[in-house]
């Protein structure tokens, strides 16, 4: 029985990828090449080294751990300026309706993230009202696929994880929940997110009562 639920942050709260993306592009420029627009998908729900290491197998970077420190601090940096910019505008469709849904019915709600900023928008974006539990990549070594911070947020919830129902977008946290125990609902286009429990197009599609104890 599902007595509380996770989300996911970049993609199923908010939308960050595209400044992401932004963000890689300059490093990638910097570099010297021209980073994909297909690298995009690659990225969802990988950790900032993962993204890194991504964009460096791209351009044929070798880069010493230094190196690697350096160009991920460069990017975050850019990143931090865009998110001074960020509005509720960036939320994903439907994500303040069923935050305040959830809300109304006083079911417990978790942020678990493999960013390293997702808690810092959240309070920008003045949303973290809405969470019991907030974990990011901050709080958590491990990152997606790894379980932990699914694990980590069921026990900061007081809750066995298979009591928590996930929401995701991409399948590294897929498997991570699934890891964890927990049901997982995944948003996007369903070819991509086949291991979840159900897929939905939007949060503006999920019908949340259906997964949620009377």
């Amino acid at each position: 029985m599902i007595k509380a639920v996770i989300f996911d942050f970049d993609g199923v709260l908010v939308d960050t990828m595209p400044i992401h993306f932004i963000t890689w592009k300059k490093l990638a420029s910097y570099l010297g090449f021209e980073l994909d627009p297909s690298t995009i998908d690659k990225m969802r729900g990988a950790s900032r080294d993962k993204s890194l290491a991504i964009v460096l197998e791209q351009g044929g970077v070798d880069a010493s751990p230094r190196q690697k420190q350096f160009y991920a601090h460069m990017k975050n940096t850019w990143y931090h300026y865009e998110i001074k910019e960020m509005t509720r505008r960036h939320l994903m469709p439907g994500a303040l309706e069923l935050l305040e849904q959830l809300k109304e019915k006083n079911i417990p709600v978790a942020m678990a993230s493999s960013s390293k900023n997702a808690v810092h928008i959240i309070e920008h974006l003045s949303l973290q009202h809405y969470f019991q539990c907030m974990l990011d990549a901050n709080d958590i070594q491990l990152t997606k696929p790894d379980p932990a911070v699914y694990l980590a947020s069921a026990k900061n919830l007081g809750l066995p994880p298979e009591s928590c129902l996930a929401i995701e977008d991409s399948p590294l946290g897929i498997k991570a929940a699934i890891n964890a125990g927990c049901q997982c609902i995944g948003i996007g286009p369903e070819d991509n997110l086949a291991a979840a429990t159900d897929v939905y197009e939007s949060l503006e599609k999920l019908e949340i009562e259906k997964y949620l104890v009377n």
